[in-house]
């Protein structure tokens, strides 16, 4: 099957470029509405197991062909229910706004000790979901990185450029702050 055309290695390299430092002890990665999951090969490489879900069926047959190790589901971003401790939870994208309650839904019940969000900049979609899902867990996670950065579409025509963000979270240990 094979690895999609339109996955840009530059982008997932920044993000992991930007994610890396903050790994240590994660050992189970979720991908919210993950598509072909293009961080999964990059923390697999780091032991750290990476499960994912999305509707996209033939997405979901590639990864489960591609990176057996890893626990795929076909299912909705509304009806996913994750059934072992989630350390680090990503979503990738963020054009779909109106699965941000489904999100923080997930954050509030799998509590994972980070959350990497990425966007395209200046699209108004990325940028409302970013809006609402950082005021809703702002208590409980503290900003720990941003990257920005912009890359190539070479199999578009004409050849453009696309901006992406990376914002990363950290739970906030409230128990030493008291």
């Amino acid at each position: 099957m094979g690895v999609p055309v339109y996955l840009n290695p530059m982008r997932e390299r920044a993000i992991y470029s930007t994610l890396r430092p903050h790994l240590a002890g994660v050992k189970r990665a979720l991908d919210f509405c993950c598509g072909y999951s293009p961080l999964a090969p990059y923390l697999m490489i780091h032991d750290i197991d990476v499960c994912g879900f999305d509707i996209n069926e033939a997405a979901i047959n590639s990864l489960r062909e591609d990176l057996p190790r890893g626990g795929w589901s076909v299912c909705s971003y509304d009806k996913y229910v994750p059934s072992e401790e989630i350390d680090l939870l990503m979503w990738l994208g963020m054009e779909i706004p109106e699965a941000v309650p489904a999100f923080v839904r997930l954050v509030e019940v799998v509590r994972p000790s980070i959350v990497l969000l990425e966007y395209a900049t200046g699209f108004s979609k990325g940028e409302v979901s970013l809006g609402a899902i950082a005021g809703q867990i702002v208590g409980d996670y503290e900003l720990i990185g941003v990257n920005q950065t912009s890359f190539g579409f070479a199999q578009r025509f004409p050849f453009e450029f696309a901006s992406r963000t990376f914002v990363i979270y950290r739970e906030v240990d409230n128990a030493s702050t008291s």
